[in-house]
Parts: C-alpha cells; structure tokens; sequence
C-alpha cells in the first residue's frame, strides 16, 4: 500500500484532471461571475479558499482570451450579443469600436462611465473620435485623478465598513413602510382622481396599473433585507417614505397633478432600481424602466458626445453600496489649455434622489470640497448639484450608480473577490 501522503497526492492530482478544466470553465461563465459578485464578502472568502486550493494544485495555465473570444462562440447559429465592454489586449491589437473602447479603458481604470467622463476623453483624445474604429492598443489619455487626502480615506473606509452590515432596526422600518405602502398603493389604484391636466404619456394609467406589483416587490425585498447593507435600506427607505406621503395626500384630496404624477412615477422607478436588486435580481416592471419618466431640463451636456443613460441595470448588480472619488473639470480649460488636472478644492458637492429634489430636507452635502473627495452612496440613481465656491453659480447633473460597477461580460479576476468594493472615480465636466 502506498504511504497516505503519496495516496492523497494521487487522488489530488486525479481530481485535477478530470474536475479542475470543468471548474475553471464554470468560473469563466457570465452568470456565475454575476453569482459570485453578488455574494456577501463571508461567502465570498470561502469561494477564494477554494478557488485558491485548486488553482494551487493545477499545473495548468488558463490562456487570455482575445478581444472577439472566438472559442466562446455559441453552438447555435443565432447572433451572439455584442458586448458593451472589452478585455484591451494589448499583444494582439485588433480593430475595435472607438467607443467602445473608450469605455473599456475607463471600465478597466474604476472610472464611471457617465456621458461626462466620455467628453473629457473626446477633449483629451480628439484624434480617436475622428474615426469610428481603432486599434485596440491605442493610448487614451486620460484626465490626472489624485487621490483624496488620507484622513478622508481613512473617514470613509470606516464609515463605509458599517454601512455594509445589516441593521435590524433600520429594516424594521423599512418593514413598516412597505406595510404602509402596500396599502396606499392598493387605494390609489382603485380611486378615480380629478383630471390633472394634459398627460401626453399616459404616466397616470401606468402608475395605477404598476403600483400594486411595485407594492409586491417592496414586501419582497423587506423580507430579503437581513443580507442587504444598511445603506441600501437607508435610500430606499427614504423613497418609499416619500412615496407613502405623495399617495396619501393625493387620496386624501382626491386629486393629483401633473407634477406630482411625474414625482410619482419617478420614485416607482427609484423604487424599482432597489427592489430589483434585493430581491436577488430576479423580478422587475420593464414599463417603468423603459423610459425616464422625470426628465430633468437642467442636465447640461458639456460636449456633443455622450450616450444613453441605461434606466436599469441590464444583467447585473449588486445591492452593496460603492465608494467614489469625485472630481470636477471646467470643459473651458480643458478645451483652451490641455490641462488635465481637476479643480481643486473649489466646489461643494450635494445630491438627492430625483423626484425630492424640490425639498431641502432631502439633499446631502459632501463636507469635503471638491476636487477631490470621496463619498459612498447606494446603487441607485441620484441627482448632483455642484456648487462654484467662487461664484456661487451652481450645475446640476442625474447619475445613475447603480452601474458603476465591473459588467459581468469583462473578465473576472482573483483580485475582483479580494477587493470586491474598489473605489471608482466619478468625473464632472462644467462648463
């Protein structure tokens, strides 16, 4: 009989060739690396254990896909889904989308990809945007981002690792509220209000069809909260809350306006963002995700190139909270100078859900000035006001964060489980 260490080597080695390639093609798998990105940070220390024990007993080298993934194709004949984002693969330059390989360089350097950060790269790289295609090894160059200075770090890292718990008195009142809301949404949908003007959209008939299932969805994710960040059930207590006051009034006078339809109908689908997130990703109202319904006449566009903002997360998201560096460029010096260096502590920077945006006791204030500074804030979309200390002129901007972290078709690293909330960089571009 061969001595026990020898036997157990043996078998290691058996089972590293038969199960490992099966393991290592599964990881590799879109929806499992959306699994695993969903998963609490215990959880995910026991699947970098194991991931780490077996790739420590393989003498096997995974190979680097190429920008196309050619050997991934699918076995039908069906079109395969373009990506949004590719691996940039500097050995192998092959021609690619200029656009979209402007987002992978943002993707692969934490910054989020919000129609601003796009026109800073127009203005600093404004001989790719002359053609619709490159090379994918080109440089981008991109804006300098300095840290914040260490004790804001420091502040937030702290803050941020008790953010992240749960906090059963704070889902207590969620509870509450989705217990109230339940019932004022069943209310209003069966109570014929006045005429409230002219509704092009149809934004009233949708509302009264979708609160009920929204109603659903809340109770659902108010039983799934024992998982889910304080932080999270923070904002989408607040929504709710604000929701539960608009409903009750307009019952309450039997009437509603247009205005308060749009106010309505935008916090549905804040609501909805959140929801769709605890209730692990599973059920969400198309309807109201399809188009924005609060359109925001004040969001500037500094430069003509831009793209849409997606109202929903497409495939995936996680409903922890994520940290962001924010900075702040004025589109006149970039333009005028090249200066690639952020304002430095000139701006205030304030946000608020959309639809609350008319009341004061909503907004928060970033105490540290901008550039830079850093804050945490849930995956859900908020409207930014950022102030010039110097003239008291004020922008304002809707961010959606619920899509500022790693897409699920980008490749997945070891690193992705051991840093799972890396900080990202949120750039502003005034005029």
């Amino acid at each position: 009989m061969q001595p026990g260490s020898e036997r157990f080597m043996q078998c290691l080695s058996i089972l590293n060739i038969f199960f490992l390639p099966y393991v290592v093609t599964l990881a590799k798998h879109p929806a499992v690396e959306q699994k695993i990105r969903g998963m609490k940070s215990t959880s995910r220390k026991v699947l970098l254990f194991i991931l780490l024990a077996a790739f420590t007993a393989s003498s096997m080298a995974q190979t680097r896909d190429d920008v196309n993934r050619a050997a991934s194709k699918p076995k039908d004949t069906s079109a395969p889904k373009k990506p949004r984002y590719i691996n940039v693969d500097t050995t192998k330059p092959v021609p690619v989308e200029t656009k979209t390989l402007v987002r992978s360089v943002l993707r692969l350097k934490n910054i989020y990809t919000n129609p601003d950060a796009l026109a800073i790269c127009r203005i600093l790289n404004p001989d790719i945007y002359q053609h619709d295609s490159t090379l994918s090894d080109h440089t981008i160059i991109l804006p300098n981002l300095p840290d914040p200075p260490s004790e804001i770090r420091r502040s937030v890292k702290d803050n941020f690792k008790s953010e992240l718990r749960s906090n059963p008195e704070v889902n207590r009142i969620y509870g509450l509220a989705a217990i109230k809301f339940d019932t004022l949404a069943n209310l209003f949908s069966v109570t014929e209000f006045a005429p409230a003007g002219e509704d092009t959209g149809n934004v009233y008939l949708k509302i009264k069809k979708f609160l009920p299932p929204l109603a659903n969805l809340v109770k659902q994710s108010a039983d799934n909260t024992r998982r889910t960040s304080q932080k999270t059930v923070n904002t989408l207590s607040t929504e709710v809350d604000a929701l539960n006051k608009m409903l009750q009034e307009s019952i309450v006078r039997d009437q509603v306006s247009l205005e308060e339809i749009h106010r309505i109908y935008s916090l549905m689908a804040d609501i909805n963002i959140l929801t769709y997130l605890i209730n692990d990703r599973k059920s969400k109202i198309d309807s109201l995700a399809s188009a924005n319904p609060y359109p925001n006449n004040n969001i500037y566009l500094a430069a003509s190139y831009s793209v849409p903002g997606q109202q929903m997360p497409a495939e995936s998201g996680d409903d922890d909270p994520q940290k962001f560096n924010i900075y702040v460029f004025r589109k006149s010096i970039l333009e005028t100078t090249g200066e690639r260096n952020p304002e430095m502590d000139l701006y205030t920077v304030s946000y608020v859900i959309p639809a609350l945006e008319n009341d004061p006791i909503y907004w928060s204030t970033i105490p540290k000035m901008a550039s830079t500074t850093t804050a945490s804030f849930a995956p859900a979309r908020f409207k930014f006001s950022i102030k010039d200390n110097r003239t008291a002129k004020i922008y304002t901007v809707t961010a959606d964060l619920f899509d500022a972290e790693k897409d699920p078709n980008e490749r997945w690293t070891l690193m992705d489980l051991i840093n799972p909330h890396p900080v990202y960089r949120l750039m502003f571009l005034i005029p």
